[in-house]
């Protein structure tokens, strides 16, 4: 009989540390479900970071390809300007080179003019 006390006694000692163990092991259980839903809204949201990081470099990448190409096209206006300035200081040169001559030219007629004005008056004694 004492035998049967003491398999009853160490049957509910181990009944009582099956059901702790089973406490724990569900316990874990559900950390590991909690755990492995984590890691499934991490990867989930690291996938959604990662497309809008690769899509915000896209965006970068096609302003800075707006912003080139527009810069090719004012530096191809400001050369076409640069040519159509060097002409026109071209002709202002011929222009300033001939009103040059012809003020010369005028110059020396007055000048002609002055001596034979002065040449042709009588002189005063």
């Amino acid at each position: 009989m004492e035998e049967k006390e003491e398999m009853l006694g160490f049957c509910k000692r181990l009944s009582s540390l099956c059901s702790d163990l089973e406490r724990e092991c569900s316990s874990y259980e559900n950390d590991l479900r909690r755990h492995m839903e984590a890691l499934v809204e991490n990867r989930r949201e690291n996938e959604e970071l990662s497309t809008i990081s690769h899509q915000e470099h896209q965006s970068e990448e096609a302003k800075l390809i707006a912003e080139i190409k527009a810069m090719e096209k004012d530096k191809e206006r400001l050369l076409t300007k640069i040519i159509q300035s060097e002409h026109e200081i071209t002709l202002l040169s011929l222009g300033n080179k001939r009103l040059q001559e012809k003020h010369t030219n005028f110059l020396l007629i007055k000048q002609s003019h002055q001596v034979e004005s002065t040449s042709s008056q009588p002189t005063k004694t």
